[in-house]
């Protein structure tokens, strides 16, 4: 079942790219789901929000990228750690799990680039802006691949 929790966070382009696939695929099947994301649309448009709404629009509840890699090392205490899982697993933010999701990928990245040569200090920062850039063209490309389809060829 897809929720209007998915459906905003679809809207928001805040769902992980192989959700946000599958979503797209039955928003193009449903005319039923297309009017609950117009509705959705709308309703954030004219300010008719719910307090949960404006919590999740302004993540209040949501921890940093830099608390979410904190996690992937699990460099927190308990209580963090504990309050990460419900957040992932109790309250379901598809921002936060968006954004877990692509620190992970980075990270096994990392870990790939630093297996294949020995660490030296002097190339953090070159692999930092090689990171930084793959990110950036991954993005990119996403924005690419969801505005096919949009333009007139003539343009």
């Amino acid at each position: 079942m897809i929720t209007d929790q998915k459906l905003y966070a679809y809207s928001q382009d805040t769902l992980p790219e192989a959700e946000a696939k599958l979503l797209e695929l039955a928003l193009r099947d449903s005319e039923e789901l297309r009017l609950r994301l117009h509705g959705l649309l709308k309703q954030a448009l004219t300010g008719e929000h719910s307090i949960s709404e404006i919590w999740r629009s302004q993540q209040l509840s949501c921890p940093t990228r830099n608390d979410w890699g904190r996690f992937i090392l699990k460099l927190g205490s308990e209580a963090e750690l504990d309050y990460f899982h419900f957040h992932l697993n109790v309250v379901h933010c598809e921002i936060c799990q968006s954004n877990l999701a692509d620190l992970q990928e980075l990270y096994q990245l990392q870990e790939l680039h630093q297996l294949q040569r020995p660490y030296q200090p002097e190339q953090k920062a070159e692999f930092n802006k090689s990171m930084i850039h793959a990110e950036q063209e991954s993005r990119r490309q996403r924005f690419f691949n969801s505005s096919r389809g949009f333009l007139a060829e003539n343009d």
